[in-house]
């Protein structure tokens, strides 16, 4: 193995001990980073359902941790499938652009997710916690991109993707 490849692993490894650690952490430690696990889990629900020929009634996301995608028609088993396996997609996915990327890839990342949350809140949320949920979220991604440097940028896209796939 050679020594980058030995420095990703490590690297992997610091992050998903980081993950478990904080999946016993206090609640209001963990909170943001849960939000991200569920808003996920819950669009993937709502996305198989787009792409079976439904469509999205609303996504509610609870203060607690828990969520609700509503939607009409569609091919249920292919819901209900997508929540968890599309989280854990979404999670992969954010977590292998942040690691093979560079600020700017890092940040173009970080836009993207921040689009999509927007896009989302407008779209599909319909209550005041669920919209406080997406808009906290958003100003965390927001502040990152327009603050973060290189390393802590990197590394919040990287955490973000490893806790949204083993959640």
């Amino acid at each position: 193995m050679n020594h980058s490849n030995q420095k990703s692993l490590i690297r992997l490894l610091l992050l998903v001990s980081l993950a478990i650690l904080l999946f016993h952490a206090p609640f209001w430690l963990i909170a943001p980073f849960k939000w991200f696990e569920v808003f996920f889990h819950e669009i993937s629900h709502g996305l198989a359902a787009l792409l079976t020929g439904g469509s999205i009634e609303r996504i509610d996301i609870q203060y607690a941790g828990s969520g609700t995608c509503y939607f009409r028609s569609g091919y249920r088993p292919v819901i209900t499938f997508s929540g968890y396996a599309g989280a854990a997609l979404w999670g992969w996915a954010i977590y292998e652009a942040g690691h093979v990327s560079r600020r700017k890839t890092s940040a173009l990342l970080i836009a993207l997710l921040l689009t999509i949350l927007l896009v989302s809140g407008v779209l599909w949320v319909r209550d005041m916690e669920t919209a406080s949920i997406v808009a906290g979220m958003s100003v965390l991604l927001a502040l990152m991109w327009r603050f973060g440097g290189v390393v802590l940028m990197k590394f919040f896209v990287e955490f973000i993707g490893i806790f949204v796939l083993l959640a």
